[in-house]
């Protein structure tokens, strides 16, 4: 399951959540799509970007 798109205000963060759709046990990567670079320490299913509330920060 994928998170659900959110836009925020600056100063705000941005909460991500993905849920498994399968009982196998699983490995979270999380990865801002266009650089293809995965995020380091972004490893669990719950992940709160950094920059999420910094004014001009846009991401999928």
């Amino acid at each position: 399951m994928h998170p659900l798109s959110q836009t925020n205000q600056p100063g705000s963060n941005v909460v991500l959540l993905a849920g498994p759709t399968s009982s196998v046990p699983l490995i979270w990567e999380w990865y801002k799509a266009g650089d293809g670079l995965f995020i380091p320490n972004a490893t669990n299913a719950l992940f709160i970007p950094a920059d999420s509330g910094t004014p001009d920060v846009a991401g999928q």
